[in-house]
């Protein structure tokens, strides 16, 4: 068997829903919407932290592929009109079953599903675009790719937390669902796509959730990482990464703070309700249910994100010192950490 070298993409905080969604996505449609090649592409779950891994060799060509897109007249304009009408429906069916979940069925579900899996090549579009521009991986020179620089901005704001609308919609529809089978409300999380339509139906029985496992295109493998690579024949990249004592990231909004680490994860969303006035949040990532505490927070550091990332441009709006990009942060710092955050310098240290 010929050794294929797996890189690691990204490390997030992600629904086995959404999981599944993505991997049908990223191998079905998106080589024909992008023209980005995604011959071998999954996620690694492991107690709620995700962490995506595809081919080296076509991770190493993803700036030049998404470079080409910028020379294409009207490319991200065409992507917005394309998929405008379809964030319309799903924020419109979302307030329509908030008001009324009894009417969110099946049918409901699997439309929801199809809507996301069709709009995730034009999110990862808008996204990956400014992405690159920040790291001067990508430059427009020319009015066609200076268009498409600003519709991407466009492409990326219009569709920056609608997998967290729909996520928002489905936590509340399964609630009580949830409660009927003896599971935790934020237990959907970890629930595959078959479990939750089971659910949608009042199915009784035993639900499974994937605490630790593969998702590929195939499906869910309930396996080690490692098992799974030598069966595949993946060579797999080794994690060099070593916490720090100093942090430091991209200084996303400027100031300087001091207090209480409180680590979030979105995979915990009881603990939102810990966060006190004043403290440091600290996250992999945010979205749109973090509002409030960043509103409490003194600032916010994440592990993952840029100038454009949500938590980046939600500390901007609130005034709020934000450094992002540090890679380590919800691991390095524990709850508790008497911490300084400087977002002149873009550095957060332990104050003993």
């Amino acid at each position: 068997m010929k050794i294929k070298k797996i890189s690691k993409d990204f490390v997030r905080e992600l629904s086995v829903w959404q999981q599944e969604i993505e991997v049908e996505s990223n191998h079905n449609i998106l080589p024909y919407v992008l023209g980005i090649r995604c011959s071998v592409f999954f996620f690694f779950q492991h107690k709620g932290i995700t962490t995506a891994y595809r081919l080296q060799n076509e991770r190493n060509a993803l700036p030049k592929g998404y470079e080409a897109l910028t020379h294409k007249k009207n490319f991200a304009k065409k992507l917005f009109a394309e998929n405008s009408p379809i964030v319309d429906a799903i924020k419109k069916g979302a307030k329509q079953f908030s008001r009324n979940p009894k009417k969110f069925g099946i049918t409901e579900l699997y439309d929801l599903r199809n809507y996301l899996l069709m709009i995730w090549p034009a999110y990862l579009y808008g996204y990956n675009i400014l992405r690159y521009k920040e790291k001067n991986l990508l430059i427009p020179k020319t009015a066609i790719e200076k268009n498409n620089f600003i519709w991407a901005k466009k492409l990326h704001y219009r569709l920056e937390g609608i997998y967290d609308t729909a996520e928002i919609l489905l936590g509340t529809i399964l609630k009580p669902k949830l409660k009927k089978v003896g599971l935790e409300s934020a237990s959907w999380r970890n629930l595959e796509m078959s479990d939750i339509a089971l659910l949608l139906v009042g199915a009784k029985k035993s639900f499974k959730q994937l605490m630790h496992g593969v998702i590929d295109e195939r499906g869910i493998h309930r396996t080690a990482l490692s098992a799974y690579a030598k069966k595949k024949g993946y060579r797999m990249p080794i994690d060099n990464v070593k916490p720090a004592a100093l942090l430091t990231g991209t200084i996303a909004s400027p100031g300087i703070a001091t207090g209480r680490v409180r680590i979030l994860h979105k995979s915990h969303p009881e603990r939102f309700k810990l966060f006190k006035k004043g403290e440091i949040l600290v996250a992999m990532t945010t979205s749109p249910s973090f509002i409030p505490a960043i509103k409490k927070a003194a600032a916010v550091i994440t592990d993952f994100g840029g100038l454009t990332s949500h938590a980046a441009i939600a500390a901007r709006e609130l005034k709020k010192p934000c450094i992002v990009g540090t890679r380590s942060a919800t691991t390095t710092l524990k709850d508790g950490d008497m911490v300084k955050v400087d977002a002149e310098r873009g550095s957060a240290s332990r104050v003993y």
